[in-house]
């Protein structure tokens, strides 16, 4: 009864946590390449609260959860997103006693930003300009992870001394989140086939390789009935990525025939060539993950994964799919009560605070 217990609460967190997620996902950013980290927030709180194991379980399983939910599984977002919250959380494990909430924050934010550029460096982009953005995005994790660990700290403060009187509002009408699929092929055999070819073009450096892999992925979209803007759709959100992508190589190598030039510009023909391969490549990665996504419903994907996670943290996941829709509502509607004027800055936090800590109550009434 006890392990059922806490493998509802968990669930639960995980769910408050994808939805925190999806929702900066979702926000505008406020500078290139800055993220909030609002989700970190119910991790430092899991990690005072329940300790280390919990919160790795809900920092971990909220990557997949939110991608579920977003339709970015096996995308290069899900990867640097999956593996930031590993180094970050195991490092916050290891430094939360003897650091406590702000410095451990911080200290998970920059390493999240680091595991990230990695991620970018060694899969995506392989080059070395990818970290002329760290003293930029290092600086910003700072701020953020500030910013984020005093809201922990004010939430964890406010739920041990039981001073959460308020509550969220409920939520009538909530629609179970469904994908229609096309296809009917078990959802393991596509996450194989997209593994297999993510793998490839991760690997192979060869853009008529990567002009087949495009016209297979046209193709089978048309098989499956499924659109080609859907397919897309993530390729639009990381439009900023995209030209990063490009414009790296362009900048910095200097390799091959000069095609332009302008006082410190210089674009040569190999790095034109290696910025189309890199944007190329990243296309490829989201179209893929993009048709693996509108094709399966994730219900049928996150099920799937059973076989590689094993039934308790495959249980976790239901739990966490089936109560984002609830969390999500109640979310909305409580922002919405609280109408923002000339004072938004003043009443932000305050909001965020109180908001988080109702999440965080909620997960307490699991039975």
């Amino acid at each position: 009864m006890q392990n059922e217990k806490k493998i509802q609460k968990i669930a639960l967190l995980v769910s408050c946590a994808s939805v925190l997620q999806a929702a900066e996902f979702l926000m505008p950013s406020p500078l290139p390449g800055v993220k909030l980290g609002l989700a970190n927030i119910i991790t430092l709180i899991v990690l005072a609260d329940m300790g280390f194991i919990p919160a790795l379980e809900v920092a971990i399983l909220r990557t997949v959860v939110s991608s579920l939910f977003l339709g970015t599984f096996l995308s290069p977002t899900f990867v640097m997103s999956f593996s930031g919250a590993v180094t970050s959380t195991v490092l916050m494990g290891l430094t939360f006693k003897y650091l406590g909430f702000i410095s451990t924050s911080v200290l998970g934010s920059v390493t999240h930003v680091i595991t990230q550029m990695s991620v970018v460096y060694f899969l995506v982009i392989h080059h070395p300009g990818v970290f002329v953005l760290i003293p930029w995005l290092g600086a910003s994790a700072v701020v953020m992870g500030w910013l984020t660990g005093a809201v922990a700290m004010n939430v964890f403060a406010r739920i041990k001394e039981g001073g959460i009187a308020d509550t969220l509002p409920e939520a009538q009408g909530i629609k179970k989140i469904t994908r229609n699929a096309a296809f009917s092929a078990p959802a393991m055999i596509k996450i194989i086939l997209t593994a297999i070819i993510c793998t490839l073009v991760l690997l192979v450096n060869d853009l008529r390789l990567y002009a087949l892999v495009f016209s297979l992925l046209l193709a089978a979209s048309s098989i499956l009935k499924t659109t080609v803007s859907v397919m897309f759709s993530g390729v639009k959100r990381l439009r900023m990525f995209l030209v990063f992508s490009l414009i790296i190589p362009v900048l910095f190598n200097r390799g091959g025939a000069e095609l332009f030039s302008f006082w410190l510009l210089k674009v040569t023909q190999s790095g034109l060539l290696t910025g189309l391969l890199f944007a190329f490549r990243l296309i490829l990665l989201m179209m893929a993950t993009g048709l693996l996504s509108a094709s399966t419903p994730a219900e049928e994907l996150a099920g799937s994964l059973k076989k590689i996670i094993g039934e308790r943290l495959s249980r976790i996941v239901m739990i966490a799919w089936e109560n984002i829709p609830v969390f999500w509502e109640r979310s909305r509607l409580y922002i919405k009560q609280h109408k923002f004027d000339s004072s938004i800055f003043k009443k932000a936090l305050p909001v965020a605070i109180n908001l988080v800590a109702l999440l965080y109550a909620e997960t307490e009434k699991a039975r």
